[in-house]
């Protein structure tokens, strides 16, 4: 039997999952353009996945030592999205 998705919404979920998770693996091989570009592309549909992608930006930007520039991304989610473990974390 196929399988049904009831609306696409979920759908959306699934693959802003999916592609967090390559993200999450580019940024571990240290293929960081192809995860700022793959970042960038990600289209947020709430609060969460917007931190979540700013996240991700920051974790690249002090991956590549661009320290001033992540600082700023964390303050930036921290101070619109609220505390967050792993903002705190980072």
């Amino acid at each position: 039997f196929p399988v049904t998705i009831p609306n696409s919404r979920w759908r959306d979920r699934v693959s802003f999952a999916d592609l967090t998770k390559a993200i999450k693996l580019k940024i571990l091989n240290h293929q960081f353009d192809e995860a700022r570009s793959e970042v960038g592309n990600l289209n947020p549909i709430n609060e969460t996945e917007s931190r979540i992608q700013l996240h991700f930006s920051a974790m690249i930007d002090m991956q590549l030592s661009q320290y001033v520039s992540a600082q700023e991304k964390l303050q930036q989610a921290l101070s619109k999205f609220g505390e967050n473990v792993n903002l705190l974390r980072d």
